[in-house]
Formats: structure tokens, C-alpha cells, sequence
């Protein structure tokens, strides 16, 4: 049987789900890359 690959697929759902601890550790380890790809803005604080 397969998965469903996005829980809900809602725009900031995320801020729902997942909790500031482990938002924390997602951002001290892909900042980089989030900053890059435009998921942070300069102040390394999520846009969306």
C-alpha cells in the first residue's frame, strides 16, 4: 500500500504540525538552504 506524500498540502500548515523544538533544529541544519530557496528571509525566520 502507498502513502500519501503531503499530509494536508495547506500553505503554513507546518506552523500546525510541527513543533518549535524541531522547527528550531530544521533551521540550525538546512538554514543555508532554506535561505536559498527562499523558505527564510534574511533574518533566518521562515516566510511562510
Amino acid at each position: 500500500m502507498r502513502g500519501q506524500f503531503f499530509r494536508q498540502g495547506k500553505v503554513g500548515n507546518w506552523r500546525e504540525e510541527l513543533p518549535l523544538p524541531l522547527v528550531a533544529r530544521l533551521i540550525e541544519s538546512q538554514g543555508e538552504m532554506m535561505r536559498r530557496f527562499g523558505y527564510l528571509d534574511e533574518a533566518g525566520e521562515p516566510v511562510f
